[in-house]
């Protein structure tokens, strides 16, 4: 007798669990020197593999004569019952089998370790009676395997299927399926007939349909599958041939209404690991361009003919249009498309690798949602009637897709670049929001895009307002793309239109245009801060957008420049590095100094003598524009002390605190005194110390 974990145990890992364990009790005799033949009489009490209880068993093998065997076993789980007996035949050149096996579980849950990398759940009961043997090198199946109420969960779908009373037949050939029925989890059925013929234990060979009104196929949420997930209800009517190394799919696939699936494209996986790092410089110019990169639709059309090796793949696909898909472009920005239409498309692929589609999609509703770091999120909503053709390669579909997202903005800021004076009344009506579109337009194929803006307003309106009319007819030119794409800018990032001040708007030295170009500044230098915060890591850069009123003759014009600093410290921060500058944006005065446009390059360097920074030395070279004394260059060594008042204030709100306690506690002790004094008079008196002073009695 012995404990099967400590055997195990000399050859397992260090896994916490032992592979297997139980009681086992018996003999076991090996043919050795010329002895009898081998001799096994084994029973195993509590049976577990993997940390499950199997049941208790026995086993039973002799050797009857030589090189002829005969083996008998028995498993019991309670109910669950398995029994099965073998005969083997080995002098000959091909061993002769002829096995039994019969097995009745009324609950296979206790499989579920078992099937854990693929299966969630697992319950309902199965049997078997089966009859295999072996001569000549040639196999044969009889028997039956049958499923009832037995339901099984797939993790690649999160979907849960249900076999109530289901047969697998083996009739000798192979297997046999006669209206086999899987029902999912909302009681749609499919449907499975045919046959898997076995041929010399090589191959196999498939001759089976599949069949369903309507199937769920997937029933997942986000995070259980990095490619896709969702709802997916799908009619089928497949014919499956070939062999399993080449196996032939033809047949109709229909989406259904109900479906709400959303696929998951890799998105970019661009990122700065650490700021250090080492460059190996080599003379392989043969080597591959490792700048060279796949994009999204290369990267998926590759995903899926890695899960289609060697497949002949012929299916019609169609499209319900009230069915919903979702295509996440890139989850570290939020980016995703949503969409419905119909769709007839014919999807093919061979088994050299070719991957074909033809027919067209048209867009019934739908929207992308465009997302970046917190500075832009806007939603923009397809326009019916867009369509994706496919003629042969999947990357090369043509495109004619608009997407349009609507401003309620002011009309003013774009009228008065190109009209002349305005009334005070016209200008207050020009202040009013309208609905403006902007337009996105994708034509094209899809692995080269051609993506262009536009801007339009409803006809309604547009009669309304004949100068918005005219300055959207004129942005609509070709010619005027680039102040079209800026119009655009601004109504997605500021949600209001860029007014060129300087092509004869109003004037710009005002309070008001003061005010909104601080605010607009702000909001920029906001948002540049905390976009360089969320891409770059190791360094700190701090970015400034200044506008200021620049005088030039008898005019007055805007000079904007953008200051940056970046710096890295070390030493626990003690030691620090400091690059900085300023770039002119739209310098219009070509008199005007080059080092006021765009200023060299500022350096410093800061080293703290005390942990706490107050002390700090600072060495600098700096490059400044003055108005009266042109370029400076100032370098030097500074000793700076730093004093925070804000340190003071917090101080003396300690300090006021402590005194409010002080008081509060005095007020507290002299109370005591006096309750001690009372109680001291009240006693000489002969009157209980204790009781309640009353008003008007000792």
């Amino acid at each position: 007798q012995y404990d099967l974990g400590t055997l195990v145990n000399f050859i397992a890992t260090s896994d916490t669990v032992s592979f297997a364990a139980g009681i086992a009790t018996g003999s076991v005799s090996l043919p050795l020197r010329g002895g009898t033949g081998l001799q096994v009489d084994m029973q195993v009490k509590d049976l577990a593999l993997i940390g499950t209880r199997l049941g208790d068993g026995t086993l039973v093998a002799r050797e009857t004569q030589a090189k002829n065997y005969e083996a008998t076993a028995h498993l019991a789980n309670g109910a669950d019952l398995l029994d099965a007996s073998a005969t083997i035949d080995v002098t000959g050149t091909h061993p002769a089998v002829d096995a039994r096996t019969t097995f009745d579980l009324k609950d296979i849950r206790f499989l579920r370790p078992f099937a854990s990398r693929f299966a969630y759940d697992l319950g309902g009961g199965l049997g078997a009676d089966l009859h295999y043997t072996m001569h000549d090198g040639r196999s044969n199946m009889l028997g039956d395997v049958s499923f009832k109420d037995a339901s099984v969960g797939v993790l690649a779908t999160k979907s849960r299927y249900i076999l109530k009373k289901e047969h697998l037949t083996f009739d000798g050939p192979g297997l046999h399926l006669d209206n086999f029925t899987v029902r999912d989890s909302l009681n749609d059925a499919f449907t499975l007939d045919g046959a898997v013929h076995l041929h010399d234990n090589s191959s196999v060979e498939f001759d089976l349909t599949l069949r369903t009104d309507s199937f769920q196929l997937a029933h997942s949420t986000a995070g259980a599958n990095k490619f896709f997930y969702g709802d997916l209800f799908a009619g089928i009517d497949l014919r499956i041939t070939g062999t399993d190394h080449a196996p032939k799919v033809r047949g109709d696939l229909r989406i259904l209404p109900g479906t709400d699936l959303s696929v998951i494209l890799p998105g970019s996986k661009v990122k700065l690991i650490k700021s250090d790092g080492i460059v190996e410089f080599t003379t392989d110019l043969r080597s591959t361009d490792t700048t060279a990169t796949a994009s999204d639709a290369e990267v998926l059309r590759d995903s899926i003919q890695a899960q289609l090796p060697k497949i002949d793949l012929d299916v019609r696909i169609h499209i319900n249009d009230q069915a919903a898909f979702a295509v996440v472009l890139d989850p570290t920005t939020g980016d995703a498309a949503t969409f419905q239409g119909n769709g007839d498309l014919r999807f093919a692929y061979s088994t050299e690798g070719g991957m074909y589609m033809t027919g067209p999609f048209t867009i019934t509703q739908g929207g992308y949602t465009l997302e970046f770091y917190g500075l832009v999120k806007k939603r923009f909503d397809l326009v019916s009637g867009s369509t994706v053709t496919w003629t042969g390669d999947p990357l090369a579909a043509s495109m004619d897709i608009k997407a349009r997202y609507i401003s309620q903005s002011a009309s003013y800021p774009l009228v008065a670049n190109a009209t002349g004076a305005l009334s005070q009344v016209e200008r207050n009506r020009l202040q009013s929001p309208l609905p403006y579109e902007v337009l996105i337009n994708i034509n094209g194929e899809v692995k080269k895009p051609d993506i262009t803006f536009g801007l339009d307003l409803d006809r309604s309106y547009r009669n309304s307002y004949p100068q918005v009319n005219d300055q959207l007819d004129r942005l609509a030119d070709a010619t005027h793309a680039d102040e079209r794409n800026r119009q655009v800018f601004g109504l997605l990032v500021l949600n209001s239109f860029i007014q060129d001040e300087s092509s004869g708007g109003a004037p710009s030295s005002g309070i008001v245009n003061g005010a909104a170009r601080s605010s607009v500044n702000g909001l920029l230098t906001d948002q540049m801060n905390k976009l360089t915060g969320k891409l770059i890591k190791g360094v700190d850069i701090q970015l400034g957008v200044n506008t200021v009123d620049q005088a030039a003759g008898n005019g007055v014009y805007q000079r904007t420049s953008v200051d940056y600093k970046v710096s890295k410290s070390f030493l626990n921060k003690r030691l620090s590095f400091e690059v900085g500058g300023s770039v002119g944006v739209n310098e219009q005065d070509k008199s005007v100094s080059n080092v006021s446009s765009t200023r060299a390059a500022q350096y410093a360097i800061l080293y703290d003598l005390d942990a706490a920074g107050r002390f700090r030395l600072r060495g600098f070279y700096e490059n400044a524009f003055d108005l009266y004394d042109g370029e400076i260059t100032d370098s030097g060594i500074a000793l700076m002390y730093t004093k925070e008042f804000e340190e003071n204030e917090n101080a003396r709100d300690l300090s006021r605190q402590a005194a409010i306690l002080r008081n509060e506690e005095e007020r507290r002790r002299a109370k005591e005194r006096e309750e001690i004094e009372r109680k001291k008079r009240l006693k000489g008196t002969g009157t209980d110390p204790n009781a309640p002073f009353q008003h008007g009695k000792q």
